[in-house]
């Protein structure tokens, strides 16, 4: 009586879990992840100091007509403060899951905010690698009532090590004009 109990017992679940395959329905599936820049961030920044604990960076600050330049001593927390603004070209999140078309040819990866998404951020991001030389390009956009800002962003690195970065772009804020900045860093070896 028991060996009957058990057959059947495995019967009705072998039933139940074939019952709930999914069968000829398609299951939407996570991309693979975007292109790390956080990731690439850090490590540049790291590369950077692997010979000494600091570096020099040259910086060019300008907003609309005034322009100033100096020479900055940067250790491993400066520098990493000083280009924490790439990390918004991050697409890594949740919720830019399916967000971004992806291309891939000759050394270029490029992703695409989709035409249906309708969220400010990060409009397009471009990683290009030629060689031991690696370029990130990407635009980044925000609006609400108060103000838009529109930011193009670009960094370089060679042998894993940041030797430029840019940061050019206008802000826009209610009853103010329109300003125009650009920031510019060059590592000097």
């Amino acid at each position: 009586m028991m060996r009957y109990i058990s057959i059947s017992y495995f019967c009705t679940m072998l039933a139940l879990f074939f019952s709930c395959a999914p069968g000829d329905q398609q299951i939407a599936q996570k991309p693979s992840t975007y292109f790390n820049v956080d990731s690439l961030l850090t490590a540049s920044v790291n590369g950077c100091l692997l010979q000494s604990a600091t570096v020099t960076v040259e910086k060019l600050v300008s907003i609309d007509e005034e322009e100033e330049v100096k020479q900055l001593t940067m250790d491993s927390a400066a520098l990493a403060k000083e280009v924490d603004i790439f990390r918004l070209l991050d697409i890594n999140k949740p919720n830019l899951t399916f967000s971004y078309d992806e291309s891939i040819a000759d050394g270029v990866i490029a992703y695409q905010l989709k035409e249906r998404e309708k969220q400010e951020g990060i409009i397009n991001l471009k990683i290009t690698t030629e060689g031991e030389r690696t370029i990130v390009e990407g635009e980044f956009v925000e609006e609400n009532s108060l103000y838009f800002t529109s930011r193009k962003m670009r960094l370089v690195m060679v042998a894993g090590c940041l030797k430029y970065y840019q940061v050019a772009g206008t802000q826009k804020m209610t009853f103010k004009d329109t300003v125009n900045f650009t920031l510019k860093g060059a590592i000097i070896d």
